[in-house]
């Protein structure tokens, strides 16, 4: 599964992470029962690579992408947790 999100990401515990996870939750699709997915690769095009003077860190851009994808989508869940 191919997924493009638009946007700048924003991080995680920032004032931008709601409305990140929001654009997120409308651009993947929920999870397939049929679909066995077993890894993520992520790539992330920013303007810059500080935000507010400070360096993005990495944990705190897929932070939010891991909660949309586990959380709202079940997608990486074990086969008996999946709803």
């Amino acid at each position: 599964m191919l997924v493009v999100i638009l946007g700048e990401p924003a991080t995680f515990a920032t004032s931008g992470e709601k409305d990140w996870k929001e654009k997120l939750a409308q651009g993947i699709q929920p999870c397939q029962k049929e679909k066995n997915y077993r890894g993520i690769a992520l790539r992330f095009k920013l303007s810059s690579h500080t935000r507010n003077r400070q360096p993005y860190d990495l944990d705190n851009l897929v932070e939010p992408v891991l909660s949309v994808l586990i959380g709202k989508k079940g997608l990486f869940l074990w086969q008996e947790d999946k709803p």
